[in-house]
């Protein structure tokens, strides 16, 4: 019988994720963005230091960025076409420079495809794995802390889809996680990804 994680490697090749993927962008759309610059982040499923269950990594900004300060996010950053040969590089260079895990340690697992951002982006929404636990290193000018969430837990979270906390303009999917609040892109790409783990 595969483990959980080898049924992770395979899972987003699958019609049924992928069907997933299409009807979530159908029901939830992204108010429109006037912006095409190009960046990517991260979905890091990394196996936990006392057993064999996948963890998803997220990481609480810093309240002194220009952008996003003080939200809960994945890593990740713009393209940067001196740096970058494609969108996952992108990914992976963004994670080490803000937990210090070195790019080369990442297998590359999947997409939950592109996705325009109300902030003026276009973000492919990488997934990657880890064969063991991680040892974070994080930049403390951008990374305040790291929130681990297992996955085979993730679908039974209680996601909403309520007004923006910030602009009320618009509904976004939140999350409350140990007295964290995840919202915005970030609780939209969480919500998408429990479907497809689901399928799981």
């Amino acid at each position: 019988m595969l483990s959980y994680s080898e049924k992770i490697f395979d899972l987003f090749g699958q019609s049924a994720c992928l069907e997933a993927i299409q009807k979530f962008r159908q029901q939830y759309p992204i108010p429109l963005s006037r912006g095409t610059t190009q960046a990517a982040i991260l979905i890091p499923l990394v196996p936990s230091e006392h057993n064999s269950e996948l963890h998803l990594v997220l990481t609480k900004r810093t309240e002194n960025l220009v952008h996003h300060a003080n939200q809960i996010c994945f890593p990740g950053g713009v393209f940067e076409d001196t740096l970058d040969q494609n969108t996952w590089q992108t990914a992976i260079r963004e994670t080490e420079e803000e937990l210090g895990i070195a790019q080369s340690h990442w297998r590359q697992v999947g997409s939950l495809e592109q996705w325009a951002t109300t902030s003026g982006f276009l973000v492919t929404v990488h997934i990657g794995i880890l064969s063991q636990p991680p040892q974070f290193r994080l930049n403390s000018q951008e990374v305040a802390k790291v929130l681990t969430i297992p996955c085979q837990h993730l679908q039974a979270r209680e996601f909403i889809y309520a007004p923006h906390p910030q602009s009320q303009s618009h509904a976004v999917w939140q999350l409350h996680y140990e007295g964290e609040l995840v919202w915005g892109f970030t609780g939209l790409m969480l919500q998408l990804l429990s479907l497809c783990l689901a399928q799981v």
